[in-house]
Formats: C-alpha cells, sequence, structure tokens
C-alpha cells in the first residue's frame, strides 16, 4: 500500500493529515540518523530499502539488525 492509498483509506478528507509531510531523498549508503542520536521522524518508504543496523559497544563491526521496504513506516523514534 502506498501513502497515498493509506491516507485516502484512513483519513477523511474533512480532517487535515495528522502530520506534515516532507519528500525526502538519500543518496545509497547515507546514513539517515547517526549512532547515538535519536531520531525525532517517521519515515515512509516510497522506493529503496532502508537498513537498521547498529554498533556494539567494544565492537568496530555494524550488526544488520533489519532492512525495511517499501511500504513501510521504519522510524528511530525514541
Amino acid at each position: 500500500m502506498t501513502l497515498e492509498e493509506y491516507v485516502k483509506k484512513n483519513i477523511t478528507d474533512k480532517e487535515p493529515l495528522p502530520f506534515s509531510p516532507v519528500i525526502q531523498t538519500y543518496k545509497k549508503g547515507t546514513r539517515i540518523v547517526d549512532t547515538g542520536m535519536h531520531d525525532t521522524y517517521i519515515y515512509y518508504i516510497v522506493s529503496g530499502v532502508i537498513e537498521l543496523g547498529m554498533y556494539i559497544k567494544g565492537n568496530t563491526e555494524n550488526k544488520i539488525l533489519d532492512f525495511y521496504f517499501p511500504g513501510y513506516f521504519p522510524s528511530a523514534y525514541m
């Protein structure tokens, strides 16, 4: 389901959107949120993939925890 389909299905024309959407494009390999930072946004993936990874203390290797694909609402909201 696209974001547009989700909004049309779940939000009526009589009420405003409960959020202000902003369209962003990121290049492959871009970190959206750096290690140790807290995010205050939720994202909707139109195309591409987001890799959720983390560094474990004392280890320099990034551990991949999950992948998010188009149609998902990933977030690091804390």
